[in-house]
């Protein structure tokens, strides 16, 4: 079967710009956007027809889904978003007029600019308008990425009317479309056509993102390192190049028999493949977790935008201009049905009809009922309260479930529960989080019994994953055979934080059930928080299994020994934050050479009151630390150094050599004294900035040990001291040939004083 990627058309595009006008090319790049797709193009690469062929015989036209040995997977809005980076929610791909070959001659002068050759012709020419020229490279771009067809030489002038307004063009969800053109070709698998439509280069890569296993079987051992600058198609992509121009296809028949294997097991499919996937900032906004809680795509993303817009048009009446994907299906009102049946005879009130039904059936408490009146928009802390009591109202049900078998004698591993009205009705913070700003919808009443084994796989976990570790642990796995599978996912345990455990210290083995948690993960751990352990082979026993950990997190001088060793085994480390940890130089130094994506770092500890020495020697053990930041870390994005006693000269060493820095935490550095260049440099080059004096309140570990209330404060005097917010001496007994220069002294007796008044904080 013929299928067109696409890719080296855009490739063939981006060599001509580099080579004849690589200024135009540059400013594409830099917007981003739907200009995204020529990030891809790096190689000339080919569509792997046979492996597709492969694919694509597993593909259920019925129920949208790949079928690998009774597992079902299903390319959704997630997966178009982390592998493309093109906007899943925003205005629908819909034109209000017909095709017509007059909007190419109000754009281009030319009505037929309907082909690759014609738009090649206009991006090219240096004489034209540069809106001309960008409409034609996204013209091209949308007809051989977003909805390419397999003969690849055409266009339809239909998304001429949505390009030629450049402003207007990142409102569209061009990734939606590009799912929802994809979905739909797929329908026409085993019908006796030549080919087929749409971009499979994304099948490819989901098949790859989803079953790790896969770049195993094609040979393909040590993948280069992925960065978080580009889409995780790119770097599919570069991985897969040498295999796709491998016209033999050997490696098909390996590939087939490992799908075909009755050993394909649950634990071989990465259920989550994006918890440690980063977005550019203008799509943070995209990643709302509501949409991505589906079996499938839903109804408006698979046939409402398809390729022919013009005609969807005719069967769907859109009345509000300014709806958004995320808002079809929520407010489903807005869509009217004119037409049933369509190109395809297909009966699509039917069918929107019940995939919205299960859509509301599986979501359960996070369908909602939006008047005017609310707001449709809820914070990330409120979303995770909501999935806590979902969770919290799961567990509860178990635990009454339970007790009435205990007490009716039987023994029964059912799922099937009702949950208890009291729990409903009289839970105070449930009625608070659900009645803040939105009312739930009544989904299923409440005397009706609730089979949580229908909810789809997806929201069960990530409705899980908001339990705590222990509770997981001691509870949430012996609910029945589903959730115990669940619960054993090492998507599960990829985050382990350590706070969790603290309040079952008294009856279990922290250290055990932190290591037991890092055994379930397999290797694939990506976030680690450790705290007040006094193991410090814990952390040894983490860094020995976990070689794909992002982000690290300890607490205690406990690690202070071990810690540098630990991260020569974290090459793909991007986040470091230590606590009250004790830092040498030669720790940076390891840092900088073991962690070469490191993004964020955080050295944070208790703020020193102690005046500075002004010996040379002195002064230079203070800005070793920030010294050695700048010359080992240049790629730094975030950096906390709270409590350093560096001075002006480690700051300076910072900012010359940490370029890119967005964020510096300078809080507790007092001596540091911000003025003339040195302060004007930081307020110019840091867009997040905080000042010694700034409070500690947000601070994790620190705050609650440095409370400004503790303080007696005045600004020291002293000629050429960038000190401040010390300790009155007037309170403390001094003997009146006492040195404050004196740095053993001045311990001896100020600790001698506090010993008997508290401690120092």
């Amino acid at each position: 079967m013929k299928a067109k990627g696409g890719l080296d058309t855009i490739y063939s595009w981006k060599s001509s710009l580099e080579t004849s006008d690589e200024i135009f090319l540059k400013k594409l790049l830099d917007e981003g956007g739907l200009f995204t797709p020529l990030f891809f193009a790096d190689a000339k690469i080919k569509l792997p027809t046979p492996l597709i062929d492969l694919l694509l015989k597993r593909y259920n036209r019925e129920s949208n889904v790949f079928d690998v040995r009774g597992k079902t997977l299903s390319v959704t809005l997630e997966d178009i978003l982390y592998l493309t980076h093109l906007p899943i929610d925003g205005k629908p791909v819909l034109c209000k007029e017909s095709p017509s070959k007059e909007a190419c001659e109000e754009v281009f002068g030319n009505k037929a600019a309907v082909k690759i050759k014609d738009l090649e012709s206009i991006a090219f020419d240096k004489n034209n308008d540069e809106r001309q020229r960008k409409v034609a490279v996204l013209k091209m771009i949308v007809g051989c990425f977003i909805m390419p067809s397999y003969n690849g030489y055409e266009v339809s002038p239909t998304y001429v009317e949505l390009l030629k307004d450049l402003d207007e063009v990142p409102k569209y969800a061009w990734g939606s479309a590009l799912l929802a053109f994809l979905v739909h070709e797929l329908q026409e698998i085993n019908k006796k056509k030549d080919g087929i439509n749409g971009n499979l280069w994304i099948v490819l890569a989901f098949f790859f993102v989803r079953i790790p296993t896969l770049w195993k079987i094609m040979g393909i051992t040590e993948l280069s390192e992925r960065t978080d600058t580009q889409p995780l198609l790119s770097w599919v992509l570069k991985n897969l190049q040498k295999k796709c121009n491998d016209n033999k296809g050997s490696y098909v028949k390996l590939v087939e028999a490992f799908l075909d294997a009755e050993d394909v097991t649950h634990e071989d499919i990465n259920w989550r493949p994006y918890l440690c996937c980063k977005l550019p900032n203008t799509l943070q906004s995209q990643s709302d977790s509501r949409r991505f809680l589906r079996l499938g795509p839903i109804f408006n993303n698979n046939y409402v935008v398809h390729h022919r817009p013009d005609r969807v048009l005719a069967q769907f009446g859109i009345q509000d201009d300014d709806i958004s994907i995320s808002m079809i299906g929520e407010l489903d009102y807005k869509i009217k049905f004119k037409d049933n049946r369509g190109k395809f005879k297909r009966n699509y009130e039917e069918i929107f009809k019940r995939e919205l039904d299960l859509y509301r059936r599986n979501i359960m408490l996070l369908v909602y009922e939006v008047s005017d009146d609310d707001n449709f928009e809820s914070a990330d802390q409120e979303e995770n309260d909501r999935y806590k009591e979902m969770a919290r109202l799961i567990l509860n049900a178990f635990e009454e479930k339970s007790a009435q078998t205990r007490n009716n004698g039987h023994n029964s591993r059912t799922c099937t529960m009702r949950p208890n009205a009291s729990i409903i009705n009289n839970n105070k913070k449930q009625k608070s989080i659900i009645n803040s700003k939105q009312t739930v919808a009544t989904v299923m009443k409440q005397e009706e019994i609730r089979n949580w084994l229908d909810l789809p796989y997806d929201v069960t976990a990530n409705i899980l994953n908001r339990i705590s570790m222990a509770d997981i642990l001691r509870k949430t796995q012996k609910v029945c055979t589903a959730w115990y599978k669940i619960c054993k996912d090492l998507a599960m345990w990829r985050v382990i934080n350590m706070n969790d455990l603290w309040c079952y210290s008294a009856m279990l083995s922290i250290t055990s059930m932190c290591k037991h948690a890092v055994d379930r993960s397999q290797g694939q751990l990506v976030d680690i928080t450790l705290v007040y352990d006094d193991n410090a082979n814990l952390l040894q026993y983490v860094a020995d299994r976990s070689s794909q950990l992002r982000r690290l997190e300890l607490v205690n001088d406990y690690f202070t020994s071990i810690w540098s060793k630990a991260v020569m085994k974290f090459p793909l480390l991007e986040e470091l934050n230590l606590y009250k940890i004790k830092v040498s130089k030669e720790d940076i130094e390891t840092v900088g050479r073991y962690c070469p994506m490191l993004k964020t770092l955080k050295v944070n500890e208790k703020a020193s009151c102690l005046p500075i020495l002004k010996r040379e020697e002195s002064m230079m053990s203070y800005n070793e630390i920030a010294i050695a930041i700048g010359q080992n870390l240049p790629e730094l994005r975030h950096l906390e150094v709270i409590g350093n006693n560096m001075t002006n000269i480690g700051l300076q060493a910072i900012l010359d050599n940490c370029h890119h820095l967005e964020t510096l935490d300078l809080r507790g550095c007092f001596n540091i004294v911000l003025k003339g260049d040195l302060e004007k440099k930081c307020f110019e080059h840091i867009k997040y900035l905080k000042l010694p004096n700034n409070s500690l309140e947000d601070c994790p570990y620190i705050y609650e040990e440095a409370s400004d209330e503790d303080y007696n404060y005045y600004e020291c005097d002293c000629d050429g001291c960038g000190l401040f917010n010390m300790p009155q001496a007037d309170n403390y007994n001094f003997a009146d040939n006492f040195d404050p220069y004196d740095i053993d002294a001045y311990n001896d007796a100020l600790y001698d004083q506090l010993s008997r008044q508290g401690p120092l904080r």
